[in-house]
């Protein structure tokens, strides 16, 4: 009974992005850092998959003009609002098998009017949960997805912790 209770206090708290939390922006679509402004369809906080609203606090220098054309022509400028879907967090979250995972930093990706990623590629891991949120797309795009052992067992190679993730088991009870 008490591990139902914890879990229901770790699943209502395990989505830590709220109100002013900054994010890196891992697509290509110029921002650098956001600012999470309000939170859609999540409540308080927003966690992996959910979709929120930024403001573009740092983006990609847009370039003189070269010969009359710009050389890099930027999707997105500093001070932008926009909509945005997260795809990393710090705070742990917990997997169907008893598992929790984290990451090094708190991302997302910008996202266009149609709800589509801005941006053509992801740089850096995403994690397995959006696709349960629909967000198959942002999946395809990314280059290296954390998977899920239980539902993946042949492809235990791919999901080897590297520099952005951690992996922490559920500790069990001891009998004393």
């Amino acid at each position: 009974m008490a591990e139902s209770s914890g879990s229901k206090f770790l699943d209502k708290h395990s989505k830590m992005i709220a109100l002013k939390g900054l994010m890196t922006c891992i697509d290509n679509s110029g921002a650098l850092i956001v600012e999470c402004v309000n939170t859609l369809k999540a409540g308080r906080f927003a966690g992996i998959g959910d979709e929120c609203v930024v403001v573009v606090k740092k983006a990609k220098p847009i370039p003189t003009e070269v010969d009359g054309t710009a050389a890099y022509a930027s999707k997105i400028r500093r001070g932008e609002v926009r909509h945005a879907v997260i795809v990393r967090t710090k705070k742990e979250t917990r997997r169907e098998d008893g598992r929790y995972i984290r990451f090094d930093d708190n991302a997302c990706i910008i996202l266009n009017n149609k709800g589509e990623p801005l941006g053509t590629r992801i740089t850096g891991v995403v994690a397995a949960e959006l696709r349960h949120k629909k967000w198959a797309k942002v999946l395809s795009l990314a280059p290296r997805v954390v998977m899920d052992i239980a539902r993946h067992p042949m492809k235990e190679q791919n999901i080897t912790p590297k520099r952005r993730c951690s992996y922490k088991k559920k500790r069990q009870p001891r009998n004393l």
